[in-house]
């Protein structure tokens, strides 16, 4: 009866064994297309009598119905095989009939647990030799991957006891030479359908066999080898019988081996179906059965093993000999823990396993290149084959957002939110693994009620491309997710963000949960990279040697005397140019011949140029190969249209000073659209892949970096056009202030800038001249400075404003290297009184008269010349003053006041502008300035959707920057100006919750 009704279970036989079909009418339970379950036989077994009724009991009892199969290997005494042989037969069959499951679990019985034990060491091994080679992409479909767990039932891993090993082999010697013959015959006869012969198999049973115990340490060796790399591993649990005469009875420290009770066969026939086997295999396929997150972490960790791979951040940066003086550097935010990247992965990790009594947000912080993003990884990396290891609701399940690849069209009216981010990762998941099988309503299920650890990795720079979603709304989002999902004291989120982003200690809730990657000391460096003890003595600058001391620099930087930027290893661009160089020299295009030239490292420079301006200018975190190349074939178009356009217009400039690089410029940018060097450019230099065909930049250094350099160029060519297609921000100037070097922006220079302006009155060409004058000292010929103040009246006011407020700071600075600062001055101050006086002045906007009215009172307290003539003009939020500076900061249509993306990005500017006051309080009269401009927006419900949550920040009574505008005391009206700010955000903010909480 029992035979007939395990009979009826398996539903197909074939010459590999045994198959049980998922059955699609299954009632009550459960089904899973993704998960197979394998049975391997021991010795003398077949694949139908040696399990009996369990792999039945088992899906009943887990009340689940998924494939299982039955393996069938000779193993009768007069069968001629090996367990590498039963090995290589069991791969076959999985490899071909089964190679669509990502999931599979063995449950093996005596020497049944040697063969797939053998199976998995090749190909671990296999698996190993691909991963070595970079080129290669992640292998997702090796066994040694696929394979979750291994159930092992009385397995001789070293072998047989003695007793009945040594007294087995004697007796088959014996058996075998006299019928040796028959077998011989037998097959002959039979053409090899009867296969008989010796059976390797019961000889290498004998206990201390050399073999088995070199098979068991190889084993050992690639599982602890996957582990260190953070790679997926197989997870092995034995089980043995108390009454077992064949494999010897010890008592192991492994938590993994269990000893119930039974002999070596009964072990594994259970009588009932609540036997103790039975439930145990049915509790394992319970954790594994049905759940979607076995694949989204398999996905996962295959991309970090990529990215890790391509990176060199396999190993994590932890205690060295010098652990005393690296314990000397002080957490930057005060009582928030520090540590080397190991220790903060380690506290993270222990905190979201310990769990707590409500939702927790944990903070992952540094300065630039400190590693975050690699502890990160790691972390979701470690969480992830936890996961995997013991799958289910109260093991936690790591969530990886790398929001730097966030590329997202603007909210429209509504604020960035949990599930629109969700939305865009599902989207994203689906691109990559269509296979997966995840829903926003099994992810919001998880999130309520199991054990979810939240990864958000790089949320700079997604605010850095995303300038309308404001920081404060991040704040915002994540608290009312916290108040979403209060009930689930197993939610963890954790993020990671610079330490020079103000204000980051409002995303957690205490400062101990601000976790900070500190950087080396040079004690560390020269023990961990040893290369840099040749230089890293020489660098005096304590910033730049801050800067040095990150593992992005150290593992990249080699010193090259021919990096174009003059000022040598003294400033961070140039460190940043000799590490992007060393970077471009690895990637083997140095010297390669294509359109019979030779391709130097300046021109791969400048193809990373177009590269970094292509991401930048439409705001990509990843982006396709494909559209990287078709887009740089017409970024090249456009330049030499530009360069023809010289020649014709301006032909002595263009012989002077464009004709000696046009064709090394335009060379370099060809390489960009040409799909074999673009190709390998992507993948073998300053970029990491995200999926298919798509990647990313490696870190936002290095894209600045480059975006500098292509500011530069622009300035130096007099390429102007291309100045107002987006704004850059401060770091960008001021590399390219280091970049531009020595030269001198020449009074023809600024005058075809001129002549290109009032072309288009683009605002963002003037904004992006005004900073880059803002934030560099670069010289300025005293006839160019002279000819900028002249066209002061002409420009709009707000470029009037924004240029004003660049030229002005640089005089407060006072910089001892800035050699135009004296011109500046005297060209500026004859200007800004005009400017100062309403009756004077030839505009009827006075937010330009408040400025210079400031300025001119902060000059005189400088000069000690008390000398401010009339009074304050005055700034007030009434509608005759108010809607005259609208269009300024916003865009019309059929005569209604809009919000396009030109005037998204400005508002999104000032608002980054006037977060530079933190961090210099000599910008506090312009800060102020432009927050009339947001306030002004804000009164007449023109402006972008962060706007709202950000200002708060800023006019909070008491707040940070209220310090900063009373810190500035020798402009007293300044003050009274913010309080007039302060006082009319909050009575708009009075109106909006009436308005709310009316019906």
């Amino acid at each position: 009866m029992g035979d007939t009704a395990n009979e009826n279970f398996w539903t197909t036989f074939c010459r590999y064994g045994a198959i049980h079909r998922c059955q699609p009418d299954a009632s009550g339970q459960n089904q899973d297309h993704r998960c197979l379950l394998v049975f391997v036989h021991g010795l003398f077994g077949d694949s139908c009598r040696t399990w009996g009724q369990m792999p039945k009991w088992v899906l009943e009892n887990a009340e689940l119905d998924l494939t299982a199969i039955s393996f069938s290997y000779p193993s009768r005494p007069w069968h001629r095989c090996s367990i590498v042989q039963a090995a290589d037969d069991l791969k076959s069959w999985l490899e071909t009939e089964f190679r669509e499951y990502p999931h599979v679990l063995f449950v093996t019985h005596s020497t049944g647990g040697l063969v797939v034990k053998t199976l998995l060491v090749n190909a671990a091994n296999e698996h190993q030799a691909k991963r070595s080679n970079l080129a290669t992409p992640p292998q997702t479909d090796s066994l040694w991957i696929r394979t979750r767990r291994v159930l092992n039932i009385s397995v001789p891993h070293f072998g047989g006891s003695a007793v009945v090993s040594r007294g087995g082999k004697w007796l088959y010697q014996s058996y075998y030479f006299c019928l040796a013959p028959v077998f011989a015959f037998a097959r002959f006869l039979s053409q090899g359908n009867r296969d008989w012969g010796k059976n390797q198999i019961i000889p290498a049973l004998a206990w201390g066999n050399p073999q088995l115990l070199e098979l068991e340490n190889e084993y050992v060796a690639r599982l602890r080898q996957s582990r260190d790399s953070n790679e997926i591993a197989p997870v092995v649990q034995d089980i043995g019988a108390k009454s077992d005469l064949s494999v010897p009875y010890t008592i192991e420290e492994s938590s993994q081996h269990v000893f119930i009770r039974g002999t070596h066969k009964s072990i594994k026939i259970p009588r009932r179906v609540d036997a103790p086997i039975v439930f145990i295999g049915a509790e394992l396929l319970r954790r594994y059965g049905g759940n979607p997150g076995l694949d989204l972490v398999r996905f996962a960790l295959s991309r970090i093993s990529l990215v890790n791979r391509t990176l060199g951040t396999e190993r994590l940066i932890g205690s060295v000999a010098t652990d005393s003086e690296f314990e000397q550097i002080a957490p930057s935010i005060l009582s928030s823990m520090a540590g080397t990247q190991q220790a903060v992965t380690e506290r993270i990790i222990a905190t979201v396993q310990r769990g707590g009594l409500h939702p927790r947000k944990l903070l992952v912080t540094g300065a630039a290149g400190v590693g975050k993003s690699s502890v990160l990884r790691h972390i979701s990396a470690k969480l992830g084959l936890n996961y995997l290891d013991r799958p289910g609701t109260a093991t936690p399940l790591p969530l990886l957002i790398p929001m730097q690849q966030i590329t997202v069209s603007e909210p429209g009216d509504s604020t960035y939110t949990w599930d629109m981010m969700w939305q865009w990762w599902l989207n994203w998941g689906k691109s990559l693994h269509p296979e997966a099988n995840c829903s926003r309503e099994w992810l919001e299920d998880q999130f309520r009620n199991n054990s979810v650890v939240v990864i958000l990795d790089g949320l700079d720079d997604f605010l850095q491309n995303h300038k309308s979603v404001g920081f404060s709304s991040i704040v915002q989002l994540l608290r009312e997710t916290e108040a979403r999902y209060v009930d689930n004291a197993n939610l963890s989120i954790v993020i990671g963000i610079r330490n020079t982003l103000q204000g980051i200690d409002k995303l957690v809730d205490h400062p101990r949960d601000i976790h900070e990657i500190q950087h080396l000391t040079v004690a560390q460096a020269k023990k961990i990279y040893p290369s840099c003890q040749q230089w890293i003595e020489s660098i005096e600058d304590p910033e730049l040697m801050e800067f040095i001391l990150t593992p992005l620099i150290l593992s990249n930087y080699e010193p090259d005397p021919s990096c174009p930027i003059s000022e040598g290893a003294n400033s961070q661009s140039a460190l940043l140019c000799q590490s992007i160089r060393t970077l471009l020299s690895r990637s083997g295009l140095v010297r390669t011949q294509i359109e019979d030239r030779e391709i130097e490292l300046e021109h791969l420079g400048r193809a990373m140029m177009v590269i970094a301006w292509l991401f930048f200018s439409k705001a990509r975190g990843e982006t396709s190969i494909v559209v990287l190349q078709r887009e740089a074939v017409q970024f090249h178009q456009r330049w030499s249209t530009f360069f023809a356009a010289q020649e014709r217009d301006h032909e002595s400039f263009y012989l002077e000073s464009l004709a000696p690089e046009k064709d090394d410029i335009l060379f370099g940018f060809s390489l960009a659209g040409n799909p074999r060097i673009c190709e390998d450019l992507l993948q073998r230099s300053l970029f990491v892949p995200t999926s298919s065909g798509v990647v990313r930049f490696r870190h936002r250094h290095w894209q600045e970096f480059l975006l500098g350099q292509y500011l530069s160029l622009c300035i130096r060519t007099r390429n102007f056009e291309e100045l107002g297609i987006a704004a850059f921000h401060t770091r960008i100037y001021r590399i390219a202030g280091e970049s531009f070097g020595d030269r001198m922006l020449t009074e023809n220079g600024v005058k075809a800038l001129f002549q290109n302006w009032s072309k288009s009155h683009n605002e963002i060409i003037i904004g992006n001249l005004s900073g880059f004058l803002t934030w560099t000292q670069t010289s300025i010929e005293p006839g160019a400075v002279r000819f900028l103040v002249d066209k002061l009246e002409e420009l709009e006011p707000l470029s009037r404003l924004v240029l004003v407020g660049g030229l002005v700071y640089r005089v407060l600075v006072d910089h001892p290297n800035d050699s135009s600062m004296t011109d500046i001055r005297r060209a500026l101050l004859p200007r800004i009184q005009e400017l100062a006086h309403p009756k004077s002045s030839t505009t009827d906007n006075c937010e330009p008269c408040s400025l210079s009215w400031m300025y001119l009172k902060a000059f005189s307290e400088l000069s000690s010349q008390k000398q401010t003539p009339v009074d304050w003009p005055g700034l007030d939020f009434k509608d005759d003053q108010t809607l005259k500076v609208l269009p300024m900061v916003c865009s019309t249509e059929n005569g209604n006041y809009v919000l396009d993306q030109r005037s998204t990005s400005l508002q999104a500017s000032f608002l980054a502008s006037i977060m530079e006051t933190f961090n210099d309080a000599r910008l506090a009269i312009r800060a102020v300035h432009y927050l009339y401009y947001l306030i002004v927006a804000r009164k007449h419900d023109v402006h972008f959707v962060g706007l709202s949550s950000e200002l708060p920040v800023l006019l909070a009574e008491g707040c940070e920057f209220e310090a900063i505008i009373k810190s500035f005391d020798s402009v007293p009206e300044l003050l009274t100006f913010y309080r007039r700010c302060q006082h009319y955000h909050g009575v708009l903010e009075s109106a909006n919750r009436h308005y709310k909480a009316s019906p």
